[in-house]
């Protein structure tokens, strides 16, 4: 659910009328927050701006001595491995590695050990925050690994502390379905936005930039946005009637199928998403993500009958892992169902019952 009180955060209105979203502290620079307000990367977006405001990057400001953990960290910054990394988790590894270059530039790289870097991963209020640092740590070893620099990784081993979200998204349900339909009937661009988001069981960063340029024949065809660089999954999607009668009205841009008020696509992922939280709101659905309805959808397609290996073509995971989770629920109120409901099932149960004579 956003949270609409924290401290220090402001909004400021571009010359669009768009709303962004700022961390400003007194006598500090304000640092923009990009992720959509009330989701998981939204929090730790904001307690790393707490935790580390001002400018990213601070250790090239400083001297890195030989054999520091500042080295390897600048090192790490001017690696190609970091600069094929997505622009958010570059801007995001940045800030973290700026907040430990601040605490631990200065130490020897070659005396850092696991308990060392789980004090630092229990050092955030914020599970999030600290599993990033576990998470950027393992990657500036890493680096420091394939340049054969070092033969162990002493982040490698340490584990993530358990989210305060555990569940993830909240998945929409049929009565949330429902209430976002009756707030935004056909004809608007949120109910668009939404059976976009239902027909296809993809991301809000894929569905912000999908649009007639990758219809072929009745299909969708594209390669998903995120992973694209070093793991690029190509979806193809046959786009079913109830989808086909939405895109034909209204008149969708050349470029996009959702258009923001000024009838141009959406900028950022950051900017649709937060407008698609405001369109859950003025239905009522306080705490509603579009990621949230890509976990019901998977959920929805389980009930239904669909193998974790059909609804893997049609979200684009790679692996069962993630959408197990999300299906487990439905799968085992189906198996339930087929089980507890079956005639022998019900026929012996039943016969406990009956009294005997």
């Amino acid at each position: 659910m956003a949270n609409t009180t924290l401290k220090y955060l402001v909004r400021d209105r571009d010359r669009h009328g768009n709303v962004r979203l700022y961390v400003r502290m007194p006598g500090k620079k304000k640092i923009r927050l990009r992720a959509p307000e009330g989701t998981p990367e939204f929090h730790f977006e904001y307690a790393t701006a707490i935790a580390a405001p001002g400018a990213p990057l601070g250790a090239s400001k400083r001297r890195a001595a030989p054999g520091t953990m500042r080295q390897l960290i600048l090192d790490y910054l001017a690696s190609r491995t970091f600069r094929d990394l997505a622009p958010t988790t570059r801007t995001t590894r940045r800030r973290v590695l700026d907040r430990l270059d601040a605490k631990i530039g200065d130490h020897a790289w070659r005396l850092i050990l696991p308990e060392h870097v789980a004090r630092w991963r229990d050092a955030p209020d914020e599970p999030e925050a600290g599993n990033h640092i576990v998470k950027t740590l393992r990657a500036v070893f890493r680096h420091a690994q394939d340049e054969g620099r070092i033969s162990a990784n002493p982040a490698a081993s340490v584990s993530y502390r358990r989210s305060n979200n555990p569940d993830g998204y909240t998945a929409w349900t049929e009565a949330d379905f429902a209430a976002y339909v009756k707030a935004h009937p056909p004809g608007t661009m949120a109910h668009k936005a939404l059976c976009l988001f239902l027909f296809t069981g993809q991301r809000l960063s894929d569905v912000r930039r999908l649009g007639p340029q990758h219809v072929r024949d009745g299909w969708l065809v594209f390669t998903q946005h995120k992973n694209r660089a070093r793991k690029p999954v190509r979806v193809e999607l046959p786009i079913i009637e109830p989808l086909q009668a939405v895109l034909n009205s209204p008149a969708s841009h050349q470029l996009a199928f959702i258009t923001s008020e000024r009838g141009t696509p959406f900028q950022s992922d950051a900017s649709f998403g937060n407008r698609f939280i405001k369109w859950c709101k003025e239905a009522g659905l306080e705490g509603r993500s579009a990621h949230g309805i890509r976990k019901g959808c998977a959920s929805i397609l389980a009930s239904l009958g669909l193998t974790d290996r059909q609804i893997m073509a049609v979200t684009g995971h790679v692996t069962s892992k993630e959408v197990d989770r999300y299906t487990a629920a439905a799968n085992r109120r189906l198996m339930a169902e087929t089980g507890l409901g079956s005639e022998n099932v019900v026929t012996g149960l039943a016969r406990l019952m009956e009294q005997k004579a």
